[in-house]
């Protein structure tokens, strides 16, 4: 599927891999041997540098998941935080558009950085004051404007927030767009508002707030906007929203409107918005790209070294390149 690959970018012809199969003991792909070490072309895996062609590997395959992420319609990509901060009272904006976040609270105690988190490091936050904001919307008016809402959570029942990823307009409870829990359950929520009061309740769907790590995307095309978790879409409505919308908020952790409004009580990375409508498959690669990640770094850490004696477990562009040749040149 050449909208699949397009994610990253097209990859080079090559001899395809074996696609990975569960092992024969039926432990999924625990066997590192069998089921990872067995390429058959002529491709330099020891530097993960240049193939065979002098082609860049760096060029051609993600080297994070950031990447992939960065990769998938950049033009309409108007604010990324990874989250992935250690110290400071900023979380940087690595879409190009200098939109960073200023956080609110006390470190260790409102908010925690530099946590694990399912990719890389996370922002946490108390649920009673910590949050990241900035005074103006990266989205500034919802008017006739498709977008795309994307995170990584993780939080139970008591997360307490619909607003988790939002822009908003700080005079007003309509003007905005928001991700995340429907509160108490463990279901993914989403609203949109234009400058009127439709839609008038959000909704909601499958399972991301059950203290574990899903990824919750929320998009609007035209009159049709989706909850998606995990990478497959859980609910969907429609609704016309009426125009003259201005956003002047961009929050993580806790929505800014004229209104009170809860704080969130777990962790978040990987928050972006675009002013497009991704389709299925580019929401999905998102989620399934990470999650076959995990996989293979847990399947490699005890793999033997290359032929210089560095171990493919420490290798992130090792595990990268094989994950998006697996995942998308022999699925297709």
């Amino acid at each position: 599927s050449g909208q699949r690959i397009s994610l990253i970018q097209r990859l080079p012809q090559s001899t395809p891999h074996p696609v990975l199969q569960p092992n024969a003991n039926a432990n999924g792909y625990g066997n590192a041997e069998a089921e990872c070490d067995t390429f058959t072309d002529s491709h330099s895996y020891t530097n993960a540098d240049t193939d065979t062609n002098a082609n860049s590997y760096s060029n051609v395959y993600p080297g994070s998941f950031a990447a992939v992420i960065l990769a998938t319609e950049p033009a309409n990509l108007k604010g990324y935080w990874k989250c992935n901060e250690t110290s400071g009272t900023t979380l940087a904006d690595s879409s190009g558009n200098s939109k960073n976040l200023t956080i609110t609270g006390a470190i260790n105690t409102n908010y925690w950085l530099g946590e694990t988190g399912e990719q890389g490091r996370c922002f946490r936050t108390d649920g009673v004051a910590g949050y990241a904001s900035r005074n103006d919307a990266v989205i500034p008016s919802l008017d006739n404007t498709n977008f795309t809402l994307f995170a990584l959570f993780k939080g139970g029942t008591d997360f307490n927030v619909q607003a988790a990823l939002a822009i908003s307009n700080s005079s007003t409870t309509n003007n905005r767009a928001q991700i995340g829990q429907n509160q108490p359950t463990s279901q993914a929520s989403a609203l949109a508002r234009g400058n009127s009061g439709v839609m008038a309740s959000g909704f909601s769907g499958g399972t991301a707030f059950d203290g574990s790590w899903h990824s919750v995307a929320f998009r609007r095309n035209g009159t049709a906007f989706n909850i998606f978790v995990d990478g497959t879409s859980v609910a969907s409505t429609t609704a016309t929203l009426a125009t003259g919308s201005t956003c002047n908020r961009t929050t993580l952790m806790h929505m800014l409107t004229s209104g009170t409004t809860a704080y969130a009580k777990g962790s978040i990375q990987h928050a972006a918005i675009w002013n497009r409508a991704l389709s299925d498959s580019e929401i999905m690669a998102n989620k399934q790209l990470g999650l076959l990640i995990l996989r293979l770094r847990r399947l490699l850490a005890n793999a033997n070294p290359d032929s210089d004696g560095n171990a493919y477990g420490n290798s992130d562009r090792y595990l990268y390149s094989h994950a998006y040749r697996y995942s998308h040149t022999n699925r297709d």
